[in-house]
């Protein structure tokens, strides 16, 4: 990425809307429903081409895929995870466990399943070689073929303490060593993102969001 010293270089935040037909494949694959490959290369293809001119025709400096392929920011982890076998009941809120009928209202377009958690129960791998390498190199060739120019790229990733939040551990002794395996299988997939260029952004909510656990 060039350094700027005349001015401040515009980005954004890292996830972006995804079209109606490609969010129609996310719910598919996540309600574990047969997809069409082709279809799907097609579609995810599409949609990154079209944030990539948005993100052009918005000014911005430095751009990335819109996450376009992934069901969530945070979400996506458990399908490039290996050791996952099942889910298990997530933590409501009081006031969603109060008024069920808000909930139901509330979360009735998510694509996720708010109410169940992955759960952890043998030791961590990475599995989501493939999936990464795809993702990234879909984005580079269509940067390529936009004629766009930006000033740098860059590619978003889960913290592990955010996949941590997002998964359920029944495979480790403690917390911490729960959140250095995940670590340690995410690894891979934040060294494909820097070795390809782009900076790597790792998303963390979880600092704010999650209870201290030892």
């Amino acid at each position: 990425m060039t350094d700027r010293t005349d001015r401040i270089l515009t980005t954004h935040i890292g996830s972006l809307p995804r079209s109606p037909e490609l969010l129609d494949l996310l719910m598919k694959r996540e309600a574990g429903e047969s997809v069409d490959e082709a279809e799907w290369d097609e579609t995810a293809r599409a949609a990154t081409e079209t944030v990539i001119r948005r993100q052009a025709e918005a000014g911005l400096d430095i751009v990335n895929n819109g996450e376009q392929p992934r069901v969530s920011f945070n979400w996506y982890v458990k399908n490039r995870l290996g050791g996952i076998g099942g889910n298990r009941d997530a933590p409501l809120w009081d006031d969603l466990r109060d008024y069920r009928d808000y909930a139901e209202d509330a979360f009735a377009s998510d694509i996720i399943d708010l109410t169940t958690q992955p759960a952890v129960v043998e030791p961590i791998s990475y599995t989501g070689r493939e999936a990464a390498e795809a993702e990234i190199s879909t984005f580079y060739e269509l940067l390529d073929e936009s004629d766009e120019e930006f000033e740098g790229t860059f590619l978003t990733a889960a913290s592990p303490g955010t996949a941590a939040a997002t998964l359920v551990n029944e495979a480790y002794d403690s917390h911490r060593e729960f959140v250095f395996a995940i670590a340690d299988a995410l690894r891979e997939e934040y060294e494909l993102v820097a070795d390809s260029g782009a900076v790597l952004q790792l998303d963390a909510p979880e600092l704010l969001a999650s209870g201290h656990r030892a």
